[in-house]
């Protein structure tokens, strides 16, 4: 199975965006507060299926500041290490995950 790899730079600009639409119909900024090498990891893995279905790859939510008021105009709360999923062709968001980081490079 290919490893998908993301490396984000400090400073660099993530774009991130709620799952529920209703509860936030837009994109925000985040800045990363450091540098991140994040892999993809299997999703789904069971006993003669160790690959799964596919594969995700999280982000956490604090190693990101963010642009504005974000828990204003989102009306989130931020919960603490609450991840962030890499919305890639290749990767699947995770059923549990609310944020999606948008157009994160993705090499493998």
């Amino acid at each position: 199975m290919t490893k998908f790899y993301a490396n984000i730079n400090k400073g660099d600009l993530l774009l991130v965006t709620h799952k529920d639409k209703r509860v936030f119909d837009g994109v925000v900024g985040m800045i990363a507060k450091r540098k991140i090498e994040s892999q993809s990891m299997p999703i789904g893995s069971t006993v003669g299926r160790p690959q799964g279905y596919g594969q995700w790859m999280l982000l956490d939510m604090n190693d990101f500041e963010t642009l504005g008021n974000f828990y204003g105009l989102t009306d989130a709360m931020k919960r603490s290490n609450e991840p962030i999923a890499v919305d890639h062709k290749d990767l699947v968001v995770p059923d549990n995950c609310e944020w999606i980081a948008k157009k994160v490079p993705v090499s493998w």
